[in-house]
């Protein structure tokens, strides 16, 4: 439900330019067009798996395709000059990437092995990307969901417009990623022994969606 894309930093760049943007419509040809100017192909060559690392577009590789250009450069490359919230001090949505790509320099995060086994377990890389502006809730979760992180709920406007519509009450994003948690963890229990919160949260989102 959640395809592996062919480095690990494409994962940020997904959960950075997602966040407060239509997916299909922005995002999605966003991302289409940085790998078209990198050169780079999007998807893992079996994007249901995580690929070896053998498989993947090293990080620090994807940084020194980036050297040519500076953020406000990239953004509009890419025809993206979207910023990471409304406030006055936001930032561009590039630069928030730069930032993701130096937090992995910083923890020598250059495959998804390397977060995955190595980076996942230190509070400080993720406090490290949550300090980034504008990705200090869903964004960094995101992330992580699409680095391999099957636990994960993305509370965005579609999960938080099903779940208060459920409950019928407004909830906060504890409260409903906590719910989901739950669900996922009934149905592996009751039929559905392969469900996770990051695949309820697919399916949940998707119908929402479609409404």
């Amino acid at each position: 439900d959640m395809k592996y894309y062919s480095c690990v930093a494409l994962c940020a760049f997904d959960a950075v330019f997602s966040i407060r943007a239509n997916y299909e419509k922005l995002v999605s040809p966003t991302m289409d067009r940085f790998c078209e100017l990198l050169g780079i192909q999007r998807k893992a060559p079996n994007p249901e798996v995580m690929p070896e690392e053998n498989e993947q577009i090293k990080v620090s590789d994807l940084a020194e395709m980036l050297k040519m250009y500076n953020p406000s450069q990239l953004a509009d490359a890419i025809n993206n000059r979207q910023r990471t919230d409304t406030k006055k001090d936001s930032i561009l949505k590039t630069q928030a990437f730069y930032e993701y790509m130096e937090v992995f320099r910083q923890f020598k995060v250059d495959t998804y092995q390397d977060l995955n086994d190595i980076v996942r377990g230190n509070p400080k890389f993720e406090a490290s990307l949550r300090a980034i502006r504008g990705q200090a809730n869903v964004a960094v979760t995101y992330f992580l969901m699409l680095a391999g992180d099957v636990n994960g709920v993305k509370v965005d406007t579609q999960l938080t417009r099903f779940a208060q519509n459920a409950v019928g009450r407004r909830m906060n994003q504890e409260e409903i990623s906590d719910l989901f948690k739950r669900a996922a963890e009934y149905y592996s229990q009751n039929g559905y022994p392969d469900m996770t919160p990051r695949h309820l949260d697919h399916i949940v989102w998707n119908w929402q969606r479609a409404r």
